[in-house]
């Protein structure tokens, strides 16, 4: 008797089991259809996820800064030692002379390997005149400018170059001579002077190698000029060669 009211009481138990099981589950499906799904705002959304999904614009080229890299300018002064190449000049003015210069350049961001180049230079050389018991003195101004090619041989720091360009050159002669009568020893000697001033075109042939220590620069060159000029009836090259060097820096 007894193991039946146990079995009756447990089949109960289960039945109740059984029907409450499909009802919770009908009441959560209820509710979770009722509910509302909450929807991320965008200021909820991560800053990762936001940094991903919106689309970054393109950073800004500087150009500025390119072309400080890659352009410069260049200042120096250089000095040298001016050999004529006419024989009729050194007979009168010597075989050697000094040339002092000026020179800027300029390289900018298109062609690396060229450069706009502007010399000024001063030439000046005493001498004797042929066939006259004087003296004579000349200054020979230059003004020049061209272009050159200029090529990295090593590490950035040792170049070499080579240009070419117009010449623009003021020559200045001045002519003393003391003259006497020859068949009078106490005559006293008439002093003339003369002056001649001449302005020609001519052509500058330059090469060379720069050392760059930082912003300073060493120069070793040789410079040809052709440059003809008209005096006393004779045309004669009063250009030359030049070998010197030059300390500088650029800018």
């Amino acid at each position: 008797m007894y193991t039946r009211i146990m079995s009756t009481k447990n089949l109960f138990q289960l039945f109740c089991a059984l029907s409450i099981v499909p009802f919770c589950s009908t009441e959560a499906m209820n509710q979770t259809r009722h509910t509302p799904q909450r929807v991320a705002s965008p200021t909820q959304v991560p800053a990762a996820a936001q940094t991903i999904a919106s689309p970054q614009p393109a950073p800004a080229k500087n150009y500025d800064a390119a072309s400080q890299v890659e352009r410069y300018h260049k200042a120096e002064t250089r000095a040298a030692a001016f050999i004529p190449i006419s024989s009729r000049f050194r007979d009168i003015y010597g075989n050697v002379g000094p040339s002092l210069q000026i020179e800027v350049a300029k390289r900018g961001p298109v062609y690396k390997e060229l450069e706009a180049w502007a010399n000024l230079e001063w030439i000046f050389m005493d001498g004797k005149p042929r066939q006259s018991c004087g003296t004579t003195d000349i200054d020979i101004i230059n003004l020049s400018a061209g272009l050159k090619g200029i090529w990295n041989v090593h590490r950035d720091w040792i170049y070499v170059y080579g240009g070419i360009g117009p010449d623009i050159g003021f020559v200045c002669l001045e002519n003393k001579m003391n003259c006497c009568l020859a068949c009078c020893s106490n005559c006293t000697p008439i002093e003339k002077t003369r002056h001649i001033c001449n302005v020609a075109p001519g052509l500058w042939v330059k090469t060379g190698s720069q050392i760059f220590i930082g912003t300073f620069c060493f120069d070793l060159f040789a410079d040809y000029l052709y440059l003809p000029i008209n005096a006393y009836r004779h045309t004669t090259d009063v250009g030359g060669f030049r070998f010197g060097g030059g300390i500088g820096g650029k800018f």
